[in-house]
């Protein structure tokens, strides 16, 4: 994802959209309608075991009320989808306003909107921020690292095991990065991040090897001197 020509080579498109430098190297930036990287793939990502990994560095302040989709598969009935989520407060919890968290979200199988979640505490990352963000699922449940710390809190919907339904996705699947779509018709929702060094495993890692993979990143850093 360093460059158009590391997408093409790797065998995916780039709809307009450019290329930054981020926290980790150069990486892939939405920030119009319909700009987005899409990638089709076979069979090795499963709903039984698998890790998401990648670097996100943000390119302006986060937006109320507006979520930042940074990884999506999607086959019309299964979904592993990984962003920056607007949570909005359930009174008593939190104060009434709402605010940003990170999280990862898996539905095997058609029935609207359920499936398993896992959520990050509330973030305030500024512009200019480099983060690593890691998400697990398989035997030990759902997790979700940070910078190499587990934040995930797993909500009433999450269960140990996530593999119910199929295992594997069906045909014609994509994997979209930066937006909610592989259709630019339908990718409404341009980041304004820079998404740099995706990695797709068909296990799920554990905390060690996540605290491994973010040790290898020139994340430092983590903020831009220039912002």
């Amino acid at each position: 994802m360093g460059s158009e020509k590391t997408v093409k080579d790797s065998g995916g498109e780039v709809i307009d959209g450019d290329f930054y430098q981020g926290g980790c190297g150069p990486g892939f930036m939405s920030t119009e309608t319909g700009e987005v990287i899409i990638f089709p793939i076979g069979d090795f990502t499963n709903l039984k075991e698998g890790t998401v990994e990648l670097c996100v560095t943000l390119k302006q302040k986060l937006v109320d009320k507006y979520n930042y989709f940074l990884f999506m598969v999607d086959d019309g009935e299964d979904l592993v989808l990984l962003q920056i989520d607007w949570n909005k407060n359930k009174e008593g919890l939190y104060d009434k306003k709402g605010f940003h968290n990170v999280r990862l979200r898996i539905k095997p199988g058609p029935g609207g909107r359920g499936g398993a979640r896992v959520l990050s505490p509330k973030i305030n990352w500024q512009p200019g921020e480099h983060h690593h963000i890691a998400a697990t699922w398989g035997e030990t449940g759902m997790n979700l690292y940070i910078d190499a710390e587990n934040k995930g809190i797993p909500n009433d919907n999450n269960v140990e095991n996530v593999a119910w339904g199929r295992e594997n996705f069906v045909d014609k699947l994509f994997i979209v990065i930066n937006n909610n779509d592989h259709d630019p018709e339908q990718a409404i929702a341009p980041t304004h991040c820079i998404v740099r060094n995706l990695r797709i495993h068909n296990y799920q890692k554990s905390h060690a090897d996540v605290k491994e993979s973010y040790a290898k990143l020139p994340l430092h850093p983590k903020q831009d001197e220039h912002e």
